[in-house]
Parts: C-alpha cells; sequence; structure tokens
C-alpha cells in the first residue's frame, strides 16, 4: 500500500508494543507461576497423608491461598483471560468443593465459592478457546460432577415464581452439552465415554432405564468396544459376544456394571450375568496388561485430542479488543492436560469386582443356581475384605475414602440380606455388625445411612427375640436423630419412636427388665463380626 492507502498504524504499534511488552513479563515470572504450581501439587500430595480432618482442612486452606497468588500474578502477567488462569481458577474451585463437602460449618459458603469459580473458568475457556473447544468440554464435565455429587435440591425464584432446582437436573444438562461438544471436536474416545457413561449413572439413578441403556451402548462404542454391543429394541435388549483382542479400556469395566445394573433391575437376569461376567473379563484383562492399559495404549488423553492440539488450541488468537493474545508452550501444555477421566487405582478395581461379584451372586440365585450363587457371594466377602485392607493402606482423597467405605459397608449389608433370604439370622448379623463397625470407622458423618443399618439390626434383633439389644440400638438411633438437630415431627424421628416403643412393650411381655444392664457375652457373634458368615 502506498502513504495514501496504508491505515494510521500508532494504536496497533501501540498495542504490539504493549504485547511484547506483557511477553517480556510473562517469560520472566514464569519460574515464580511455575514455583507456585509445584507448590500447589505438594501440598495436593500432603493432603493425601493427612489422617486427621483438621490437617486435611489446613493444607487445603493453605492451597487456596497459593493458587490465589498463581492466579493474581497469572492475570497480571498472561491476562485475565488467558486459559492457564482458567486452569487454576478451576483447580481452586475444586479445592473448595472438597472443602465445602468435608467441613459441616462453613461448608456450605466455601462449595458456593467453588462453583462460582468453577463457572467462571468456563466463560474464561469459552472466551478464550472457543466455544466448540475440547477444554470447555472438560470443564463443563469437572463442574456437572460436583452437582452430581452433590445431590441436593434448592428452591429458586424465578421472575417471582418459586421453582425447585435439582442438582441432577444441572448435571443431567452439563453432562449433555460437554458430551456435544467433546464428540464435535475430537470425536470418540475415552473422555466422551467417561461423560456418557455418566450420563447413563443419572438416567439409572433417576430410574430412566431404557435411557440409561442407550448411554451405556453409546459409552461402550466411545471406549472402542467394538467387539462387544449393546442394541435396545422396543422389545428386549440384545447383547453380542463377538471374541476379541482383549485389549478393553479399563473404564469399560465401570460402562457394563451399570450395564448389568440395569438389566438387574428389569429383572433380565441371563443378560446381566453375561454383563456381570463381562466386567469381570475387563478387570483381568487390565490387571494382567496393567502396563500397557495404564501408559502406552490407553492413557488419560485421548489419541485423537493429541492429534488435534494445534488445531483446537492456536498459538495466536485474536480478542474482542484487536489485541493478538500470545500463549506460551508450557501453559498451552498444562491447559490442554486438563482430565475428565479419573485415574482408577486398585482399591478402585478391587471394589467394582466385589460389587460385581456379589451382582452375579444375586442374578445366579435368581436363576435357581444355588451352588454359584455361593461361590459368588464367597468371593464378594473375600474381596471386600481385601479392599479393607487396601483402604487402610492406600492414599486416597477423603471424598474416594468416604465413597470406598460406603461401598464395602453397602456390600456386608448386601450379603447380610442374603443370609436373611436362606434364614441364617446369626450370619446376617455378623455382616450387619461389621457393616456397622466400618461405617463407624471411615464411612463419615452420613448419619442417616448409619441410622438406616441400624434400624436393619433393630428389626434382626426383633425377630430373634433378643428384645433388649433391639431397644438398645433404637434408643441409639433416637439419640442420634436428636443430636443431629432433626425436628420431633419428622417422619423418620416418629417413625423409630414407635419401633422404641413397640421394643419396649415385647420386652416387657418376656419378663426382661430393661434397667439393668445386660452382663451377656458376646462370643456367638464374635466369630461374625470377623466376617466369617456360616454360609460361608
Amino acid at each position: 500500500l502506498n502513504s495514501a492507502q496504508r491505515p494510521n498504524t500508532d494504536s496497533d504499534v501501540e498495542r504490539t508494543l504493549q504485547n511484547i511488552a506483557r511477553i517480556e513479563y510473562s517469560k520472566s515470572t514464569w519460574p515464580q507461576r511455575k514455583a507456585l504450581h509445584k507448590q500447589d501439587e505438594a501440598i495436593a500430595q500432603s493432603v493425601l497423608r493427612a489422617k486427621h480432618s483438621s490437617e486435611r482442612k489446613r493444607l487445603r486452606m493453605e492451597r487456596i491461598q497459593v493458587l490465589t497468588a498463581a492466579m493474581d500474578l497469572e492475570k497480571t502477567t498472561v491476562g485475565e483471560s488467558h486459559p492457564q488462569v482458567a486452569k487454576t481458577m478451576l483447580t481452586r474451585g475444586l479445592v473448595q468443593v472438597q472443602m465445602g463437602t468435608a467441613s459441616s460449618s462453613d461448608g456450605r459458603h466455601v462449595l458456593y465459592d467453588g462453583i462460582r469459580d468453577m463457572r467462571t473458568a468456563v466463560h474464561i475457556y469459552r472466551d478464550s478457546l472457543g466455544k466448540r473447544h475440547p477444554s470447555v468440554g472438560r470443564a463443563l464435565a469437572k463442574l456437572a460432577q460436583v452437582y452430581e455429587k452433590r445431590n441436593s435440591t434448592e428452591t429458586v425464584d424465578t421472575n417471582g415464581v418459586l421453582v425447585k432446582q435439582r442438582d441432577s437436573d444441572q448435571a443431567m444438562a452439563l453432562y449433555n452439552y460437554s458430551a456435544k461438544i467433546i464428540r464435535n471436536s475430537i470425536g470418540n474416545g475415552p473422555e466422551l465415554g467417561y461423560v456418557l457413561k455418566c450420563i447413563g449413572d443419572l438416567h439409572q439413578r433417576d430410574r430412566r432405564y431404557p435411557q440409561a441403556m442407550e448411554a451405556y451402548s453409546a459409552a461402550s462404542a466411545a471406549f472402542g468396544g467394538r467387539n462387544r454391543q449393546v442394541r435396545v429394541s422396543s422389545s428386549r435388549t440384545v447383547m453380542t459376544n463377538e471374541e476379541g483382542d482383549g485389549c478393553y479400556h479399563p473404564e469399560m469395566g465401570w460402562v457394563w456394571f451399570g450395564i448389568g445394573q440395569v438389566l438387574m433391575k428389569k429383572r433380565n437376569w441371563a443378560d446381566a450375568q453375561d454383563a456381570l461376567e463381562f466386567v469381570l473379563i475387563v478387570i483381568a484383562e487390565n490387571k494382567r496388561k496393567k502396563e500397557i492399559f495404564g501408559m502406552t495404549i490407553f492413557s488419560d488423553t485421548s489419541t485423537d485430542a493429541s492429534n488435534n492440539r494445534s488445531h483446537y488450541s492456536p498459538l495466536r488468537r485474536p480478542v474482542d479488543d484487536g489485541s493478538v493474545m500470545t500463549y506460551d508452550a508450557e501453559s498451552l501444555q498444562s491447559e490442554i492436560e486438563l482430565q475428565v477421566v479419573p485415574k482408577r487405582t486398585e482399591l478402585d478395581e478391587s471394589c467394582l469386582m466385589a460389587q460385581t461379584q456379589l451382582s452375579m451372586g444375586t442374578a445366579q440365585a435368581e436363576q435357581g443356581w444355588r451352588g454359584k450363587a455361593k461361590e459368588s457371594y464367597k468371593e464378594a466377602h473375600h474381596v471386600a475384605e481385601r479392599c479393607i485392607v487396601l483402604l487402610k493402606s492406600c492414599r486416597v482423597s477423603d471424598e474416594n475414602r468416604s465413597r470406598a467405605a460406603l461401598n464395602i459397608s453397602s456390600m456386608f449389608e448386601k450379603l447380610g440380606d442374603t443370609q436373611i433370604q436362606s434364614e441364617d439370622f446369626p450370619g446376617a448379623m455378623g455382616y450387619y455388625d461389621r457393616c456397622t463397625s466400618l461405617f463407624r470407622t471411615l464411612g463419615g458423618d452420613d448419619y442417616l445411612a448409619l441410622a438406616r443399618l441400624l434400624g436393619k439390626k433393630s428389626a434382626l434383633y426383633m425377630r430373634m427375640g433378643q428384645f433388649r439389644d433391639a431397644v438398645e440400638i433404637l434408643t441409639e438411633v433416637v439419640h442420634l436423630f436428636r443430636t443431629k438437630g432433626m425436628p420431633r415431627d419428622h417422619p423418620e424421628l416418629l417413625r423409630v419412636t414407635s419401633m422404641l416403643r413397640d421394643a419396649r412393650c415385647a420386652a416387657e411381655q418376656q419378663g426382661i427388665d430393661l434397667s439393668q444392664k445386660p452382663s451377656r457375652s458376646r462370643s456367638t457373634n464374635k466369630k461374625k463380626n470377623r466376617g466369617e458368615s456360616s454360609l460361608l
């Protein structure tokens, strides 16, 4: 262009000089920013090693402070709309959510702060990288996981109308939006498969079994399960059983466990057993090829995502004000490595195996295969015992520890239920005792779940004619409800109070003096408390 056609470039030159100065400042502060993130990672490892809740809370507060300092420095160097700022903010939001979930005093306030940070991070990703970038889908999936785990209902004022809003509905909407973005950007892979698996879990929780089966089928295909598919028709569910090369993604086990649970709800016992047997095949192959599955073939980031990095994360992208943002290589790499698929541990796989064996026993018992069901229950018991050992020895977060403890206690509870069906009441009591003690030790502060377990024990004591024990347990439940602040007119408290009154009347009819402390021996239950049921 000649001088007459050339536009005035004074503002462009000034903006370019400002960007160059920012780049130089970003390079000079990179070691400091990197050191802050390394410090955050070290504190995160310390949280896993901490044994007391007060220590974990202090460390999480320290993490929030370090992440805040890193985020403030990144805002002044790379800019507030940089993806690295979004990643740091998303990490801080996740820490606040963990802290709010574990706290009982100011947990609600901290939890809302974490959700607000995560939502802001999603907006930054969307504005800086585009609405269809896979990182936007990953961040939405992380936010959906928070709503799914909280699983509460709130009353929201919408234009003067009070509307009940469920967290599960918000999680479903976020998961669907995330799946759409990931499918259109990187296609099939572990990330899309995991999001679809979560969608199937939500449908199953709300008893929408056809939709759950469709989501699980799509998840199986996304994980690469071409050798084994689910076809859903209006009449029945058909599963193909072609032999494959044994190369399955580890997450396929959880997908097909969900399929087995749906089929059991529909009382399709034969297909349910087939699905659960495939779960055991996936676990066995995963153990046999642990190094290949974990490091080479099925890494946390899919191959398609790695191949498309340059397309979805340009090094230079114009922003709204016309300036040019330059991404440094380190922040670009860390921004891309935002993971959706969780890293499964040996504890997770063992819990899945125990739950699968337990469900297989139920399916076999319903088909009349009592011998096979007995073997499956026995194997479930042994694997659950191994889960307890792993739970005490592995370094896991509070959330994973509580979830694993609840899963293990639920398995012992179901084993106790199977003993009641066979009228082995002492064996059932042994499992219930083990379940209750495990829940008290590692189960967290879910007092309603503990009360439900104690209620089962009291009903079993009533059935066995041990009214004194039933009165003791029901009294404990009433005390538990009152210490937790449950209203006196709560239906659950009224029901337990009525049960306690009936137990006392039954004890008086048997001539039992409840004012005297029992001097009995629990030798009959010691063997059961070790989990050695007579059925096993």
